[in-house]
């Protein structure tokens, strides 16, 4: 039968292979061409194979069992060469219409396969009929129902003598169609045909979002959102030309075949009927059964490119004994080969070889299912796992998962091709990089004669036929089986043996084996060698406004697919991709950059099979760069000698130093990826807020273009989500560490941070900086690691765990906020000290510290455009032509100067150069004027006041003049004033006055003036005076001499001196001279001497000079000395009686009076006297005759 029409055909050719030990041809026994192409044969229990043929069509095979006593119905589907003008696309799109589907299609007689006419064909929705022509072709257009419309829009055929037909739930949209190819059966009666079960939709339901569980409101819906909006036109199949800010990657055009293989046929099982099929057709009649037609264009591109990818990747892991690549069951992808769709043939057709390849360049296994959104699975409600990670998917939030989950979702896709949810609409390739973040789109091409191949498994099989060819397929001669990895170059094909029963493509390979052995191999187990790209080169960067760069580069190689451009902040890094363009591309324009930034680039290529090596790196700094401005310097004229000094000052505008703003991303990706972690990341914060596995949108971290603008840019920004549910001091620790991008970014603590935020409730906001021992000179944005204590920046206090942040962020407005870090209140957080600061100045952004001042629930927080701010340093220095002797201080700008006798008299240009320590080294000149003079108006030399003395008759005075002249090269001459004493004097040069008053200047006083003199023109002077009191001759004092004196140890000796002065008036003061005992004192004004001699004095006689001194001019002293003996303590040796005389001796000082007293009991008050002893030696003796008188006494000995 025609696969188009339905109509029977008489074959030219049927011929049935046996594969037993009776191989060969057998020709049917009976041939019925006039009923409509029916033969007949009887075989022997067995394996064969069945081929038949048709001039206006493909030929087609099968290979079936026949069993013994069993007969089976075989049906041909043979596709025509070219289809009816009534089922091409063009035709079919001409007849669109707005509102309403157009359903057209063939009817047949099911048991002759002749057109049936007058079948009456009705919608039982609108009523609308159409009858059959003599063709048995019928075609009408169908309203589409209103939204609000219940009633399924169902099909029905009659005609009298046939079984009535009625298929429900047809699928309708707004100038969509439908074209069916139907059989009706002889006889009466009704079949009911339920297209939802022709379609794999999980659940059975389709779009919008509001309407998902009514497939009716659905289709109905459907009608009206697939009209496409300005900004994201249908894909024309004329042109590559999609509507995209999104990086396409192109095939290379020379040649147009170096990139992947993409397979030209494929073999499909379809409940046991093998269909060996074109990839074109095979996915022109996969997607309208796995997607919904009417869905947005940018939706069905992407589900060709997957199915497409999907079915290589099973292809090219199919067994070499294989029969089929693929099933056409919902178990693989479903195969429906009676219906198409024009939206989905445009489909297929606009993305003709697209395909997805991970890193390996493999063609990837490209899963998707109906709603991969997982309110109860892994990362949770707005998210997917594509292939672990979380992926965040927003525009599916509040769906339940339909399906397994993996990959692209059909419903979603479709959903971003329409801008639900407020978003904006997305086109087919954001569409598959969004859902397959790892793989990337390449156009593939299939195989071709000339081209390089290599083997892609051990199953690769080298055969041949007699005579070389392989028109028996497996069944051909097995050469030869090929390891993984070997190569050759194709020298005839492709073609594709359907006798075998197997349905593979073959190509004629020659092999590089040294002996270039030819033969066939499959398509399946071959894949095309290509040449790596060679690097570009010759990149340049150029500047062309305050926020554009214009970079160029030279194409070497004719195989790239497309050039990847990245930008970094210093020829170090950190490198993000910021940019992919198509193949031939030689030029790019970096835009939205910050006036007088510096960045720079690296551009390499890449095709299927990998990247090349980088450009070397360019750099360019965009317009607005202003440089530094330098104070007036005003002009000045300066004596020789003098010296001329200041200090330069300059000033500059702030520079910005960007650490992202998030604009290279792509949005609604990973979460948790882009600078900052996911919130539930740091334990320290994770008891505050819900941290659920599964918390889904209430644990973002994820780059949008999706947010509130008013007020602000559209761009892209990172979207933080969290929602807090501890009341108790809550806060949250947004880390910056181990983040697949940007991860723990440098920044420099002697400037400024800043960046934008907006929150839909009122928050508190700090940041937690990392002191490391990052080197000096390490690019901002650059990895510093997670090494150092870390303090908050921008908090008052701590509460709790929590710091208290200084600023506050009102709902609903964006902020800018900017960290002062040399004016910021700090606070430690982990190991710090509540000091910011780090050798080199530069540490790292280790979290924002987010406090909630709205209460706990969700908090919806924007961030953006975190740069680095400050103002650039200086080095100053003097132009060329600066004076011998003329400096500045690079780093302070103090200039100084002193002109020498050889520079006078002279005019100077000088010029003070001020540099900034950006990459351009901008510097701002001021050039003023120095006037050295040799002759000036002659001024007075001035002296320093000289103060008044006092001095008496006959002693010295001295003073010593100090001047000073405002022209440095006078010579001053000292003298004295008229009126100064006989004898005075002045040293000329010197300028030290001496004079000796006599007795005759006594009582008086002398006003003494000094004079100083230049040798200026005129010679001037100054003068100053200063009074001499003149005192009488000063006298030495007398003191009274003293006499020896002897003592005992522990006895004191206390004298008082006396002394007489000459002079009435002075004041007199007693001391001792060296070499007094170092205990002895002597009261300086009374004169009264002490000394209590210790031990180690005993039996040693001290020299000590007693010295009075007045204070007179000079003062004057005079002096007396006496000895001290000091004997041992004073203690009795013995005592005895005897005779009644009683006797007792003491150690005694000879010549010194001793007192002996006693008592009768030593309770009376007083002693009584009993005699005096001088001994005459160091022993006292002392005896007493005891009587009746003085029975009993008590005696002491005292010194007198």
């Amino acid at each position: 039968m025609d696969s188009a029409t339905g109509y029977a055909i008489q074959p030219e050719h049927i011929s049935i292979r046996s594969h037993g030990f009776d191989a060969g041809e057998k020709l049917p026994q009976t041939l019925h061409s006039d009923n409509g192409g029916r033969a007949s044969v009887q075989l022997e229990r067995g394996r064969y194979t069945i081929a038949v043929s048709s001039p206006n069509h493909e030929p087609m095979s099968v290979e079936f069992e026949a069993n013994q006593n069993r007969s089976s119905r075989m049906q041909f589907m043979l596709d025509p060469i070219q289809k009816p003008l009534e089922l091409q696309v063009e035709q079919i799109e001409a007849l669109h219409r707005v509102g309403e589907t157009l359903i057209q299609g063939f009817i047949v007689d099911d048991h002759t396969g002749e057109p049936l006419p007058n079948v009456r064909v009705i919608s039982s929705a609108s009523r609308t009929a159409a009858v059959t022509d003599a063709r048995g072709f019928f075609r009408f257009h169908v309203p589409v129902p209103a939204a609000q419309h219940l009633e399924p829009t169902n099909l029905t055929l009659e005609k009298p003598g046939y079984r009535t037909e009625e298929r429900r739930y047809l699928e309708l949209w707004s100038r969509g169609d439908l074209t069916y190819c139907i059989r009706l059966e002889r006889g009466s009666g009704r079949q009911v045909v339920d297209e939802r079960g022709l379609r794999r939709r999980e659940g059975g339901v389709g779009e919008p979002l509001d309407l998902e569980n009514n497939f009716e409101k659905s289709i109905s819906y459907a009608a009206e959102s697939t009209m496409e909006e300005p900004g994201v036109p249908d894909a024309s199949p004329a042109t590559f030309n999609p509507a995209t800010s999104e990086p396409v990657v192109m095939a290379a055009t020379t040649p147009a075949n170096s990139t992947v293989r993409v397979p030209r046929n494929i073999r499909v099982d379809k409940v046991g009927t093998l269909h060996y099929v074109s990839m074109d057709y095979y996915v022109k009649h996969v997607l309208p059964a796995e997607w919904i037609s009417s869905w947005h264009t940018n939706s069905l591109n992407s589900g060709a490119v997957a199915i497409r990818s999907y079915a290589i990747a099973r292809m090219n892991n199919s067994g070499s004994n294989s029969s089929s690549d693929i099933c056409g069951t919902s178990t693989c992808q479903v195969f429906n080969p009676t219906l198409t769709t024009t939206r989905t043939d445009r489909a297929v057709e606009f993305t003709e070889d697209y395909v997805m390849v991970n890193n390996s360049g493999n063609i990837s296994s490209t899963e998707y299912s109906a709603e991969n959104n997982g309110p109860n699975n892994d990362c949770g409600d707005g998210f997917t796992a594509p292939t672990g990670g979380c992926l965040y998917d927003p525009i599916c939030i509040g769906q339940s998962r339909s399906g397994h989950g993996r990959g692209l979702c059909q419903r979603g896709s479709n959903r971003w091709a329409n801008g639900s949810r407020g978003y904006s609409q997305r086109d087919w390739i954001w569409i598959l990089e969004h859902y397959y973040p790892n793989l990337r789109l390449f156009k593939g091409a299939p195989l071709v004669v000339g081209d390089d191949v290599k083997s892609r498994s051990s199953n690769c099989n080298v055969r041949a036929c007699p005579g070389g060819g392989i028109e028996s397929g497996v069944s051909c001669a097995l050469i030869t089986t090929k390891a993984s990895g070997q190569t050759g170059v194709i020298i005839g094909g492709p073609v594709r043996i359907t006798e075998d029963d197997k349905g593979f493509t073959w190509y004629q390979i020659q092999w590089n084996d040294g002996s270039s052995t030819t033969g066939w191999s499959c398509e399946n187990y071959i894949e095309r060698v290509f040449p790596a790209p060679t690097a570009p080169t010759g990149l340049s960067a150029a500047a062309v406004s305050t926020s554009q760069i214009n970079l160029a580069w030279t194409d070497t190689s004719d195989v790239e697919t497309s050039f990847e451009i990245e930008r970094a902040p210093a020829a170090s890094g950190p490198w993000i991709e910021i940019a992919r363009v198509a193949a031939n591309e030689t030029t790019y324009s970096d835009g939205n950059l910050f006036s007088a930034s510096t960045w720079f680039y690296r551009v390499r290529a890449r095709n299927a099979g990998g990247a090349t090596s980088y450009t070397t790196i360019a750099t360019a700094t965009t317009h607005g760069a202003v440089a530094p401005t330098l104070a007036a310097i005003p002009n000045r004229t300066i004596s020789q000698g003098a010296t001329f000094t200041f200090t330069a000052a300059a000033t500059a505008p702030e520079r910005m130093q960007l650490i992202t703003d998030f604009e290279p991303f792509m949005s609604e990706t990973a979460n948790g990826v882009v600078l900052f972690q996911m919130p539930t990341n740091s334990s320290t914060t994770r008891n505050f807020i819900n941290s659920a596995v599964n918390v889904g949108t209430n644990n973002v971290a994820a780059v949008t273009d999706n947010y509130p603008v008013i007020g602000y840019t559209p761009g892209k920004v990172l979207l933080v989500t969290c929602q807090f549910t501890n009341a108790s001091n809550p806060w949250l620790r947004l880390t910056t560490e181990g983040t697949a991008t940007l991860p723990n970014p440098v920044i420099d603590f002697t400037k400024k941070l800043r960046f934008n935020i907006r929150s839909d409730r009122d928050i508190r906001v700090a940041i937690g900086c990392r002191e490391t021992t990052t080197a000096t000179g390490t690019a901002i944005g650059a990895n510093g690691g997670i090494t150092g204590p870390i303090e908050w920046v921008g908090a008052t206090n701590v509460a709790g765990t929590a710091p208290v942040p200084s600023r506050v962020i009102i709902s609903n407005s964006w902020t800018t906020l900017t960290f002062d870090f040399k004016n910021e209140p700090i606070r430690n957080f982990s190991g710090g000290n509540g000091i910011l600061s780090t050798a080199s100045g530069l540490g790292v952004l280790e979290h924002l510290a987010i406090v909630p001042a709205g209460g706990t629930g969700v908090y919806n927080i924007y961030v953006d455009s975190f740069v680095v701010v400050g103002i650039p340093g200086f080095t100053y220095s003097l132009g060329p032509n600066a004076p011998s002797g003329a400096s500045i201080h690079p780093v302070t700008g103090v200039f100084s100067w002193t002109p020498t006798q050889s520079q006078s008299p002279s005019t100077n240009l000088i010029s003070v150069i001020a540099t900034d320590d950006t990459l351009q080294a901008l510097s701002a000149t001021n050039t003023f004027t120095v006037v050295v003079q040799n002759s000036v108006p002659n001024s007075p030399p001035m002296l320093a006041p000289i103060s008044n003395r006092t001095i008496n008759a006959g002693r010295t005075v001295t003073a010593t003049a100090e001047a000073f002249d405002p022209n440095p090269g006078d010579t001053l001459t000292f003298s004295l004033g008229t009126g100064a004493p006989a004898g005075a004097s002045v040293n000329a040069v010197t300028g030290v006055f001496t004079w000796t008053p006599g007795d005759a200047d006594i009582n008086t006083t002398r006003t003494i003036t000094m004079q100083v003199t230049d040798d200026g023109s005129p010679s001037l002077s100054g003068s100053t005076s200063f009074d001499v009191v003149v005192l009488p001759r000063n006298n030495p004092p007398l003191i009274s001499p003293v006499s020896n004196r002897s003592v005992h140890i522990g006895s004191s000796i206390v004298l008082t001196n006396t002394a007489f002065d000459f002079n009435s008036g002075d004041v007199l003061t007693f001391s001792l001279d060296p070499g007094a005992p170092t205990d002895a004192i002597i009261n300086p004004t009374t004169g009264v001497f002490v000394w209590t001699p210790g031990a180690a004095a005993a039996n040693s006689v001290n020299s000590i000079t007693v010295r009075v001194t007045d204070n007179g001019f000079p003062p004057l002293s005079g002096s007396t000395t006496f000895n001290v003996a000091v004997a041992p303590t004073l203690e009795t040796d013995s005592i005895s009686i005897s005779d009644n005389t009683i006797t007792f001796t003491w150690s005694a000082l000879a010549g010194v009076t001793y007192r002996i007293e006693y008592k009768s009991n030593l309770s009376d008050a007083n002693w009584t006297l009993l005699a005096q002893v001088t001994p005459a030696d160091s022993a006292g003796t002392f005896s007493e005759e005891i009587s009746e008188s003085n029975p009993q006494r008590f005696y002491r000995v005292v010194k007198d």
